[in-house]
């Protein structure tokens, strides 16, 4: 059972709820914004080859 913010002020019990919602709602919109690398962009951005072995 969930216990009341406060007996006499019902505008109160409200916020024991909006605050984690807001809180999960921000955090949710934040990882589902991120947006994914193209595969192209990965390969654009890689290490170079190594040189082959006895190369100095």
């Amino acid at each position: 059972m969930i216990q009341a913010g406060s007996e006499d002020a019902a505008w109160i019990n409200v916020l024991q709820y909006v605050v984690p919602v807001a809180a999960c709602a921000w955090a949710l919109a934040g990882i589902f914004r991120q947006q994914v690398a193209k595969p192209s962009l990965l390969r654009r951005h890689a290490a170079p080859p190594l040189a082959p072995a006895g190369a100095a």
